[in-house]
């Protein structure tokens, strides 16, 4: 056991250390600081990131998360939007070069809207001088042309590839307004996105007749009947006839016409014709009539 003046003497030095730390954390205090501060608790158990969220939109697809990092560094929030395909550049031409208003040789429209940039004959003309300026600026790269695509007013209702092309340079300027210090990107036309004409059926011609002639529509059920359809707008690579609904074998097929052969049917009857060319459908007036078949009697 330790002698009366000895734990008399450990009793006075603790009470002076208590009266020194109170005094040190009032004198803190009173010149403004902040109290001793606790030694932080030691994490027993490591912290989950958190839940990362996606948000869809109109624009395209805006994800928010927020990255726990390790221990040693801060938490902070990252946000990452995907730019709206819209914003990036916008259509280019549609298909449409068969129609008979883009005659040879120079065939502009063609031209253009497969990425050409043709010089001869359309200087003196302001719709094709403004599209060839802007083909320019997305084909070749010379942003210094924007100042000469404009969108060119045409007298009343302009024919279907004028149309087109105007409509190209609506998008055109509209754009360049929003986005003044960039070049566009495009996209040309794909199969099954519509023509800047759409396909015209002016008649079908039986077996060894003309279009030019008014023909008698009629095979057998057995199907094998030649029939000719003529007009304007076809894509040769991309048409398809249809008897009473059901595709027709092509024999072969040009921008004004298309020749094929009547499928088999169940039962006769009148038909109906249709044409689809580049995911445009032309009901024809005319009707296939499917005769019935003619049992030889002995």
């Amino acid at each position: 056991m330790a002698p009366r003046w000895l734990t008399r003497r450990r009793a006075a030095v603790a009470s002076a250390a208590a009266v020194a730390l109170v005094c040190g954390v009032v004198a803190a205090v009173v010149a403004g600081g902040e109290p001793p501060a606790a030694e932080p608790a030691r994490a027993t158990a490591s912290t989950a990131p958190a839940a990362e969220t996606t948000t869809d939109t109109a624009a395209g697809t805006t994800r928010v998360g927020t990255i726990v990092p390790p221990a040693d560094r801060t938490t902070r929030t990252t946000t990452t939007t995907k730019q709206s395909p819209g914003e990036s550049g916008f259509a280019w031409l549609p298909w449409g070069p068969a129609d008979p208003g883009d005659p040879p040789p120079i065939q502009w429209y063609g031209r253009l809207q497969s990425g050409e940039c043709p010089d001869d004959g359309s200087a003196d003309v302001p719709l094709w001088a403004a599209m060839r300026a802007l083909c320019a600026v997305v084909v070749e790269g010379d942003v210094g042309r924007w100042s000469d695509v404009r969108v060119v007013a045409g007298p009343g209702k302009m024919p279907c590839l004028e149309s087109a092309a105007r409509a190209l340079l609506e998008r055109a300027v509209a754009w360049h307004e929003r986005n003044p210090d960039r070049r566009p990107a495009v996209t040309f036309a794909q199969p099954g996105q519509g023509t800047a004409c759409p396909p015209v059926v002016t008649g079908v011609a039986g077996p060894e007749e003309g279009c030019d002639v008014e023909s008698t529509l009629r095979g057998p059920v057995a199907g094998g009947t030649a029939l000719t359809f003529c007009g304007s707008g076809f894509d040769s690579a991309e048409v398809t006839v249809l008897v009473g609904g059901r595709a027709a074998t092509p024999d072969y097929a040009t921008t004004t016409q298309v020749a094929v052969r009547t499928p088999a049917a169940d039962g006769p009857g009148a038909v109906r014709l249709e044409v689809v060319s580049r995911g445009q459908r032309v009901v024809v007036s005319e009707v296939f009539e499917y005769e019935a078949e003619v049992v030889p009697t002995s």
